[in-house]
């Protein structure tokens, strides 16, 4: 694209109208004063114009650059990556009616749009009105003085296909770049939904690739009536909760032990003779090989350090953003500033696997497996006792339903809110397994039995380890809870893990995992003593119907349980394309045809989950029917108010409650197996098999039940046994 004439420019104006939501002129012209950039640099240069157009296309320039700065201002208040893509979309919402109609047809970002639109109509109306993008892009990433300084974040690097050039923007505490943010109306984007906040639209979950529609989660009545009986339910956040958690995690990472430890390795003779390396891939290789050296020596005592410093560091930073906009809130006048506790809410969408998940600040953004101790409000005597909470237990409140529990005494404004009370439903994927696949033994031992499922694999990997038949080193028995851990990561074999990616996972993160199972080969027989008489069959019936779905259709169609609404799997292989001009570069996806890997190992995650999320709507909707309006879930995990015990009763009765319609609603899963795989010679008699022993069972109305576990949340004064 060369430098365009004034022919062009007259055309393209009369062709694209005028720009949509610019800034004006004059705050255009005041953004100019402010940041003092050079017009000759970033204003288009066209021979042939009268005096009147020359102004005219000055005065885009101005505008193109007040929305360049209002990208980095934005950008820097939210943290988020200041990219080309990114900078590119703010300018062509403004001048390109294509790139407006582009996303009116399903593209969410410039990624997502056709290289033909971007090359063919949307840079060109840029360009022939005058907007020089990559001479703005040039100009902005150097930083403006006293607004924001500009940090290369992430260069090319050879060898990983074609990466944004992404820029880190830091903004300077100064009056003009708050004047710049006041003139410019910015704000950080909010995921704090408040009560009385209007509430966007829903919107499907789908993948987009140059404007065509991927994995679209089509969602019938049944779906579409669970997420507005979630999106009405109401939960409280203790304010105070969350301020303590900003202040412990912020005391916890500046006086950590890694930042002394990396920075006594950087004065080590090794790594400051490499620095002195001329050759820069030299230079790079070799640091890089020493600092992964020294994270693993001393049965890595340096990566066990690394890792606890960024999980510290990134609940610090989530706890901070939630602060951040409430303080945002509160000077907006939307809050006040005395309250101890905000009423929200948050919008719900359903995921590839069909799982609900929020969009706002919710339940599933606090941690629930780290307890913690507590001062008690009402201490005994003049003892100060203690409780046991977790972060998602301190952060939320919710109502009490006045038609199920009256609180002895309600004089306070805030005085009816409790803390939540959860169950878990137990090894869910198992006994969604079992239960599909008719083995009832196995579902009888998943409820009765006094070991749970992962209890029981912990327990026959160490026997396995004694005997020699799996190495595992420091562990100190079956109730380990980083041997827990390792057993949860393995049952994802039944997913279709890959063995390889497993080791390497369990081996890098000591923390969590201790020192690992080692190499694959010891992985491998981990997973052989630890396999369930359903596990292998599960899988290859699952494989064998993803294949069959490649074969016949070229997609998998599926029907949701929950409602009978068909929806299609169809997951693309995307390759990165590089469009450019002159310095300045975008990057769009592309597709290249189904990603029949992707799409076999998705059947059986998928499967499992849909059934999930089919069990968890009729949970829901039996405590709604029971006045339970204000609750959550996390997939299997439902939560609500704490009511003096009666929330245990009521938890297990809306879970048993689900059971029937749940299993009764099981009939598009069995045809779903029938359809691709009836007629197959091996695995026809086990499909029609399962669906024959439903049906039966069915008749019989023997509904399943399901082992729940409660959640430790808040106030815990219940017996160390987990099962409800």
């Amino acid at each position: 694209m060369g430098r365009p004439t004034a022919g062009q420019y007259r055309n393209t104006l009369a062709i694209c109208g005028p720009p949509e939501s610019a800034p004006s002129p004059g705050t255009a012209d005041r953004v100019w004063e402010l940041t003092s950039p050079s017009l000759d640099v970033v204003a288009a240069r066209l021979v042939g114009l009268s005096p009147e157009e020359q102004a005219d296309i000055e005065m885009t320039a101005r505008q193109a650059w007040a929305v360049t700065v209002a990208t980095a201002l934005r950008c820097g208040l939210d943290r988020a990556a200041f990219t080309g893509n990114r900078f590119f979309a703010a300018l062509a919402r403004v001048w390109s009616p294509s790139y407006r109609a582009a996303l009116t047809r399903g593209a969410r970002s410039v990624r997502e749009m056709s290289s033909d639109t971007i090359t063919i109509r949307v840079w060109p109306e840029l360009l022939h009105q005058g907007v020089r993008a990559a001479a703005l892009w040039k100009v902005a990433t150097k930083g403006i003085p006293n607004v924001f300084r500009s940090t290369l974040q992430r260069p090319q690097r050879s060898g990983r296909g074609p990466r944004h050039r992404v820029y880190r923007i830091k903004l300077v505490d100064s009056a003009r770049c708050r004047e710049l943010i006041r003139l410019l109306r910015i704000s950080r984007s909010r995921r704090l939904l408040l009560a009385e906040d209007h509430a966007p639209p829903s919107a499907i979950e789908r993948t987009v690739l140059a404007e065509q529609a991927y994995d679209v989660m089509e969602v019938g009545d049944g779906a579409n009536d669970v997420r507005q009986r979630l999106e009405a339910a109401r939960l409280w956040l203790d304010l105070r909760a969350i301020r303590d958690d900003v202040r412990r995690e912020r005391t916890a990472i500046r006086g950590h032990a890694w930042k002394k430890a990396y920075a006594a390795w950087k004065r080590s003779a090794q790594v400051r003779l490499a620095a002195k390396i001329q050759d820069p891939t030299r230079r790079r290789e070799r640091m890089k090989r020493l600092y992964l050296q020294w994270l693993q020596a001393d049965d890595q005592a340096a990566l066990r350090l690394r890792n606890h410093y960024r999980t510290r560091r990134g609940r610090y930073q989530a706890a901070l953003a939630v602060r951040r906009e409430i303080r945002e809130r509160q000077r907006a006048g939307d809050l006040a500033w005395d309250v101890p506790y905000v009423e929200i809410k948050s919008m719900f969408f359903v995921g590839t696997n069909r799982r609900w998940y929020a969009r706002n600040v919710w339940v599933p953004q606090t941690r629930s497996k780290d307890v913690f101790a507590i001062a008690s409000d009402s201490p005994v005597g003049d003892d100060m006792s203690f409780l046991r909470a977790t972060q998602r237990g301190a952060w939320f409140r919710a109502m009490v339903p006045e038609e199920r529990y009256e609180l002895e005494e309600a004089a306070g404004e805030f005085d009816d809110l409790v803390p939540l009370f959860g169950v878990d439903v137990s090894s869910s994927m198992d006994h969604v397994i079992a239960i599909l696949a008719a083995h009832r033994k196995d579902e009888r031992r998943i409820v009765e039995d006094e070991e749970t499922p992962k209890e029981a694999r912990a327990r026959r990997l160490w026997e396995a380890s004694r005997v020699g038949g799996v190495r595992l080193a420091g562990f100190s028995g079956p109730d380990d809870s980083r041997l827990r851990a390792c057993i949860s990561e393995l049952q994802n074999i039944r997913y279709g893990a890959d063995i390889d990616n497993l080791a390497r996972l369990l081996r890098n993160d000591p923390v969590q995992y201790g020192r690992g199972l080692g190499d694959s080969r010891n992985v491998r027989a981990a997973l052989a003593s630890i396999e369930e008489p359903y596990d292998a069959l599960w899988l290859r019936v699952c494989q064998a119907l993803g294949v069959s779905a490649i074969a016949r259709d070229g997609c998998l169609r599926v029907v949701d349980p929950l409602d009978g609404t068909e929806f299609i799997w169809n997951p693309q292989r995307a390759v990165k394309r590089v469009i450019s001009h002159q310095a300045f570069k975008l990057i769009v996806a592309e597709p290249r045809g189904l990603q029949a890997g992707k799409l076999t190992n998705r059947v059986s995650p998928g499967i499992i989950h849909m059934c999930d999320a089919a069990f968890a709507a009729e949970v829901v909707r039996a405590l709604n029917e029971r006045g339970v309006r204000h609750l959550a879930i996390v997939h299997d995990c439902f939560l609500i108010p704490q009511m003096g015990g009666e929330e245990v009763e009521l938890l297990e009765d809306a879970v048993a409650a689900a059971g029937r319609p749940w299993f009764v609603r099981l009939e598009p899963v069995y045809a779903l197996f029938e359809r691709y795989l009836g007629d197959d010679a091996d695995y026809g008699p086990i499909v029609r098999g399962w669906r024959e022993a439903w049906q039966r069972r069915k008749e019989c109305e023997d509904w399943p039940k399901f082992r729940v576990k409660r959640e430790t949340t808040y106030g815990d004064s219940y017996e160390d046994d987990e099962d409800v």
